[in-house]
């Protein structure tokens, strides 16, 4: 619902009912207070949007990039042979910068999926 809605809303008369001036009181602060809370919600969204690029392009100028990394991504492949069942692999920033540094980790492949994906890449389960 709206500030607005809210603010006009009108109420059946009854013969016992509520004063509808305190009726049109209560609306006035209820839309004050939706349009206050819709106003924070909007700049909180803002704020979250400038910290997640923030912090994306933080990531980014902080990955470790190997010398691999200086041909254009189409050029170099993440996977150089397909894996299989049983083997280790270790993720690095090469797949994402949230893996770059010492953020690398181990994947053991349970499987191998042969549905569609980016050029070099595969659906793994681990």
């Amino acid at each position: 619902m709206t500030p607005h809605e809210v603010r006009t809303r009108e109420f059946a008369a009854c013969r016992r009912g509520a004063d509808p001036n305190e009726v049109r009181e209560f609306q006035a602060r209820v839309s004050d207070e939706l349009a206050m809370l819709n106003e924070t919600v909007r700049l909180l969204s803002r704020e979250y949007d400038r910290i997640k690029r923030a912090l994306r392009d933080w990531q980014t100028m902080h990955a470790e990039v190997p010398a691999t990394a200086a041909a254009p991504p189409q050029f170099r492949p993440l996977v150089t042979a397909r894996p299989s069942p049983g083997d280790l692999l270790v993720i690095d920033g090469r797949a994402s910068v949230q893996f770059a540094r010492d953020h690398a980790l181990t994947f053991r492949v349970v499987s191998v999926c042969d549905r569609p994906t980016h050029e070099g890449w595969v659906w793994l389960t681990g």
